[in-house]
Formats: structure tokens, sequence, C-alpha cells
């Protein structure tokens, strides 16, 4: 595999609070707001809302 992206920062500071049941109800909003500090410091593309509400919809069904 080739990586071509190189972290722009030697840190990543990700970090939430949430209760269990606004993790039910919110994982795909907090898995973007998790993530896009990730995709910033490698100058990623910024995934679309469609992409985590399907790689959600894995997690939850046990697929991935």
């Amino acid at each position: 595999m080739n990586y071509a992206r190189v972290s722009q920062s030697n840190e990543v500071r990700i970090e939430f609070k949430a209760t269990p049941t606004e993790v039910i109800n919110n994982t795909e909003e907090l898995m973007r707001s998790t993530l896009a500090p990730l995709y910033e410091v490698f100058e990623l593309y910024t995934p679309s809302m469609e992409m985590i509400i399907s790689e959600a919809a894995k997690l939850k069904s046990g697929r991935v």
C-alpha cells in the first residue's frame, strides 16, 4: 500500500462527551465530528454524511 498523505501535525486531539443514549441516537453526527480533525491533519477529503450513515449502519448491524 502506498500512503501518500503525511500528517500536518504531530498530535490530534479528539474528544467528546455523550451519554449512551446520545451515542445511540446521534451515532452518525458523533462519528462525523470525531473523525473530522483526523481527516483534516492528513488533508483527506471530507467524508459525506451519506458515507458516514452507511458505515454507521454497517457497524450497527455487525457487518464490520
